[in-house]
């Protein structure tokens, strides 16, 4: 089964923050194109994120040193994934997000996407179920 997206996935792994209604979840970043996101998030009621609201995503970017903050749409859920597609990508975030899946691009040069050594994994250390 061939995948028809528009942007190219790639894994990065990376923690963050998912502001959907009135809760901020800590979450994870699993993988990441240009448009949208899977993250993961622990400890969410079913009700508390639905297919279709309005959120914020925020990710630390390694490179420049600061934090994006990205409106997305909640396309799908289940279990402890949330798939997000983005919404009004400004010409920053835009820029910031180029940034990171071009430096991704060059670290799974040549290794399988699931081999692939990703450095920003360290990041991740916010997300936990405590």
């Amino acid at each position: 089964m061939t995948e028809k997206r528009r942007y190219r996935r790639l894994m990065y792994v990376v923690g963050g923050k998912l502001q959907c209604r009135d809760t901020t979840f800590n979450c994870r970043i699993e993988n990441l194109s240009m448009g949208g996101a899977l993250v993961t998030i622990r400890d969410a009621a079913i009700n508390d994120i639905c297919t279709g609201d309005h959120c914020l995503l925020q990710l630390y970017h390694e490179i420049e040193g600061r934090h994006i903050t990205i409106e997305a749409l909640v396309a799908h859920h289940g279990f402890a994934f949330v798939g997000l597609v983005f919404l009004n990508l400004d010409a920053e975030a835009k820029a910031s997000l180029e940034t990171i899946m071009e430096r991704e691009k060059r670290n799974t040069l040549g290794m399988y996407d699931n081999a692939a050594y990703y450095p920003s994994y360290g990041n991740a250390e916010g997300y936990s179920s405590q």
